[in-house]
């Protein structure tokens, strides 16, 4: 389980969060590479094991009641993450949940 609360990282990421009536989609390009694609999407599949996975080359697409979670590696330069539910409030918290996997996921610099 991560913890709850939020790094100085984790809300300048919040803040870029766009939001589109029943979507929240951000991206980020920060020297992205095919590994941490890979050990953020291995983390997104073990958070959301319960849930039914279809999942492509560069992309991972996530079900869940009343939504769908969307990742993709672009040019291996640029991972895109959309999250859609019917609820604005469940899609707000479920984007949270995966910024901050996507954040854990990060090489750490000392």
């Amino acid at each position: 389980m991560l913890p709850t609360n939020q790094s100085i990282q984790e809300n300048k990421n919040f803040s870029k969060l766009i939001y589109s009536k029943s979507y929240y989609s951000t991206s980020f390009s920060d020297n992205i590479s095919f590994s941490l694609y890979e050990k953020f999407k291995n983390w997104i599949v073990g958070e959301f094991d319960l849930f039914f996975k279809e999942e492509n080359h560069n992309s991972l697409n996530i079900y869940f009641p009343n939504g769908i979670i969307t990742i993709e590696i672009k040019n291996n330069t640029k991972i895109s993450i959309i999250v859609k539910n019917k609820n604005s409030k469940k899609c707000k918290n479920m984007m949270q949940k995966v910024l901050k996997l996507y954040l854990f996921s990060l090489p750490k610099t000392t």
